[in-house]
């Protein structure tokens, strides 16, 4: 089809993604490289940048990822593409940052890879990915993690009434040192009781904070 339809964007964008899918992450990048492809627009380079981050070729993918283009090779023509699959412009910049970040974290720079979370956050509110890796990777205190949360714009950017569930998960993920009480669960959320995430959220809670009676028996619930 690729061929057929004379490199039409959706379909080299199709084939890219079929490749990803099944592992070829050097072949999908490739595809796209040689086509001129890889910094069309903000869509062909995320996907550039996540085939060149799961073949580990974490430089490229940052060069691919740099928005004002300054990695460009003098002389180099890139195509302009005004096509774009359906999603939201702040999602695919959400999309951006959250990558931005994991390169950086596996460049072993945790400053810049909690920074491009954040950016990440106040481009998406649903990228929750990017606060569970900052939670969980341990990037930033308690404290900076109440912070950031009460920061990001969830009156905003949430969307069908979903404000108060979305500040819910995100709150189960904070530190535990300090909050000796299990998580509390709104009557509105009663259906989240036996959620795992939550629940393992409880048993960190009630683990960081030396009961391991309490702990052990959320996990054998």
């Amino acid at each position: 089809m690729v061929t057929l339809s004379g490199d039409q964007e959706h379909d080299v964008f199709l084939l890219a993604q079929c490749y990803y899918f099944s592992g070829q992450y050097q072949r999908a990048a490739q595809l796209l490289i040689n086509r001129n492809y890889e910094r069309s627009n903000l869509y062909f380079r995320c996907l550039t940048a996540k085939c060149l981050y799961a073949a580990k070729e974490y430089m490229k993918a940052l060069d691919i990822l740099d928005l004002d283009d300054r990695t460009v090779i003098p002389g180099r023509k890139m195509r302009q593409s005004d096509w774009e699959p359906q999603g939201s412009l702040n999602s695919i910049r959400g999309q951006i940052y959250l990558l931005r970040g994991k390169v950086h974290e596996a460049l072993m720079n945790r400053v810049l890879a909690a920074h491009n979370y954040k950016e990440a956050l106040h481009h998406d509110i649903y990228c929750f990915e990017a606060f569970q890796l900052l939670t969980q990777h341990h990037m930033l205190s308690r404290a900076e993690e109440i912070e950031l949360f009460e920061l990001l714009p969830f009156e905003k950017d949430c969307i069908n009434g979903d404000v108060d569930f979305v500040k819910y998960l995100y709150s189960i993920s904070i530190k535990k040192y300090s909050h000796v009480t299990t998580s509390l669960n709104p009557i509105q959320f009663a259906t989240m009781r036996k959620n795992l995430d939550v629940l393992t959220g409880d048993a960190e809670r009630m683990y960081y904070n030396c009961d391991y009676l309490q702990a052990y028996k959320i996990c054998t619930k």
